[in-house]
C-alpha cells in the first residue's frame, strides 16, 4: 500500500495519446496543476474530430459547428480562452420534413409548417400521458417532468428517424437535453398558454447556451493549444505511437515516430484518447490474441463530407439544413463561409453535404462524383441546388467519427475495458477511448474528470502519509 500510495504522489508525468478536445483540456487541467503534459497527435493539427477546413476559399466547420453546455465550469473555461469570440449570433436550422422545411429549434413559425398529421399525432402522445399522470391505475412513464412537455413530445415525433440514423438508438433513450423544447412541468392550463408563449421561441433555454466561434470551431483548438503551451505543456503533432512498454501489467514509457525520428518518453502516467482497437495493438507484451480480435469486431462509422462548388451567390452560411428522414443517405447540409471579401465567396457558394457511413460501406470509399450522383436528385428536390451549375466537387473523410454500440458488442466492449482496467498507470477516456457517443461537452467533461481523479488521488495520498507520520 505505502508503494501504490508512493506511487500516485509521484506523478509528473502524464503522456496523452490524441490531441482531440478530451486529451487537451486533461492535459491543460493537469498541467496548470504543476504535472507536466506530453500530447502525442498523429495528425498536422490537434483537434480531433471537430476542426476548422478550408477548400477554394471557403471555410467550413467538421463534426460541429457548435459547442453546447449549460455547465458554469465548462462555459467559464471556454469563455477565458475565447474572449470575445467566444459566443456570436446563433446558427439557425431547418429541417427538410414529409416535403417542406420546418424551423428548428421549434418557433412560432414551426407551428406553421409542421404537416397536420404530426400535430395530431404529437397531441394525441401529449394527451395520453396527461391521462396516465391523473388515472392512477395507468402507469406513469419515466422522466415525466421532460415527458410531459408537448413540445418534447413534438421533437420526439419529427426526429425519431434521425436519431435512429445518426446515434442508431430510439430517440428515447438519448438524454433529455438533446431536445430542443425541454421545459420543466406546468400545469394544464400554463401548458396551453405556454405552447405559444414558451415552445415556440427563438431563444429558449436550450439553444440560448449554443456558442459558435466567429472564426469556426477550429478557432477553440487554437486557443486550448496556445493556453497548454503557455502552461508549459508539450504538444507533438504528427507523431505516431507504434508501442507502449507495459512489463508486469504496468505502463512505463511510450514509443513513437516524430519528425523523421524515433522517440522513447518515459512516463508516469497515460491517457489514451484514441480508438480501442487501435490502442490494443499498441501494448508491449501484446494481449491475448482472442481479446485483439473482440476488439476489432467493435465498430465504428465515418464522417465524410462531400464539398460542392457552384455558381451561386444568394446563399446564407448561418443555416444549416438537417435530413432526418431514412431515405435521404446523407443527415446535414450547409454553405460554407467565405475566408475573406477576395475570396471566390461573391460569386461562388460551397455547399458541404454530410454523410455518417461505415467504413466497411461500399460508398465510403466512393470518389466525389460517385457521392454527388447519390445526392443531387435529393438536393434538388429541396431546393438547395435548383439554378446552378456545379464547377468542382471534392471529398473528406474523417474515420472513427462515431462509435456505433449494439447488443453484439456489448460483450466485446465489456472484456476490452476488463483488460485494460487490469493495466497499471493507463486509463482510455474520451469518445474513443470509452467508446462513447457523446458531444463535445461529454468529452470535454471526460477530460476534465480525468484529470481531477489523478489530482484528487494525489492529494489523499499525501493527507494519509502526513497523517501516519
Amino acid at each position: 500500500m505505502d508503494a501504490c500510495l508512493g506511487g500516485l504522489m509521484g506523478i509528473s508525468h502524464v503522456t496523452i495519446l490524441g490531441g482531440g478536445w478530451c486529451g487537451l483540456a486533461a492535459a491543460l487541467k493537469l498541467q496548470k496543476a504543476g504535472i507536466q503534459t506530453l500530447i502525442l497527435e498523429k495528425q498536422p493539427q490537434v483537434g480531433g474530430l471537430a476542426k476548422t477546413l478550408t477548400w477554394r476559399g471557403f471555410r467550413y466547420d467538421i463534426g460541429a459547428s457548435s459547442f453546447y453546455t449549460t455547465e458554469k465550469m465548462v462555459a467559464d473555461e471556454f469563455r477565458a480562452l475565447m474572449g470575445g469570440t467566444y459566443q456570436t449570433s446563433l446558427k439557425r436550422n431547418q429541417l427538410w420534413f414529409q416535403g417542406r422545411w420546418v424551423s428548428y429549434p421549434l418557433n412560432m413559425k414551426s407551428a406553421f409548417q409542421i404537416p397536420l398529421p404530426t400535430l395530431a399525432r404529437a397531441s394525441a402522445e401529449y394527451a395520453l400521458l396527461q391521462l396516465r399522470e391523473r388515472v392512477p391505475l395507468l402507469p406513469t412513464p419515466k422522466h415525466k417532468d421532460q415527458r410531459q412537455h408537448y413540445g418534447y413530445i413534438l421533437d420526439q415525433v419529427m426526429m425519431s428517424e434521425y436519431a435512429r440514423k445518426i446515434w442508431e438508438n430510439p430517440v428515447k433513450s438519448l438524454h433529455p437535453s438533446w431536445s430542443a423544447g425541454m421545459k420543466k412541468e406546468r400545469s394544464p392550463i400554463e401548458q396551453l398558454r405556454e405552447l405559444f408563449e414558451g415552445l415556440f421561441r427563438e431563444r429558449n433555454s436550450h439553444t440560448a447556451t449554443f456558442h459558435n466561434p466567429a472564426k469556426g470551431i477550429g478557432s477553440i483548438n487554437d486557443a486550448l493549444e496556445l493556453a497548454l503551451l503557455e502552461a508549459g505543456g508539450e504538444i507533438r503533432t504528427g507523431a505516431r505511437v507504434h508501442r507502449i512498454f507495459a512489463p508486469d501489467g504496468e505502463v512505463q514509457s511510450v514509443h513513437y515516430h516524430c519528425d523523421g525520428g524515433e522517440h522513447r518518453q518515459q512516463t508516469d502516467y497515460v491517457f489514451s484518447t484514441i480508438p480501442l482497437p487501435s490502442l490494443l495493438t499498441l501494448f508491449d507484451p501484446l494481449p491475448p490474441h482472442a481479446l485483439t480480435e473482440n476488439a476489432f469486431q467493435l465498430r465504428y462509422r465515418a464522417l465524410v463530407f462531400l464539398n460542392i462548388l457552384h455558381e451561386n451567390a444568394d446563399v446564407d452560411p448561418f443555416l444549416h439544413y438537417y435530413f432526418p428522414e431514412q431515405r435521404f443517405p446523407f443527415f446535414r447540409a450547409g454553405y460554407a463561409t467565405p475566408v475573406s471579401a477576395d475570396s471566390m465567396g461573391h460569386k461562388h457558394a460551397c455547399l458541404n453535404v454530410e454523410w455518417f457511413l461505415e467504413q466497411e460501406a461500399p460508398l465510403f470509399d466512393a470518389d466525389a462524383h460517385e457521392l454527388f450522383d447519390r445526392c443531387r436528385e435529393q438536393l434538388e428536390e429541396t431546393g438547395l441546388l435548383q439554378h446552378h451549375r456545379v464547377l468542382e466537387l471534392d471529398v473528406h473523410r474523417e474515420e472513427h467519427a462515431m462509435p456505433v454500440l449494439n447488443k453484439r458488442n456489448i460483450e466485446s466492449l465489456r472484456q476490452v475495458k476488463s483488460y485494460l482496467t487490469g493495466i497499471r498507470r493507463i486509463r482510455a477516456i474520451g469518445r474513443q477511448g470509452r467508446f462513447d457517443q457523446s458531444d463535445l461537452l461529454g468529452t470535454v467533461r471526460m477530460g476534465f474528470q480525468a484529470a481531477r481523479g489523478i489530482l484528487d488521488e494525489r492529494s489523499s495520498s499525501r493527507r494519509h502519509l502526513t497523517a501516519e507520520s
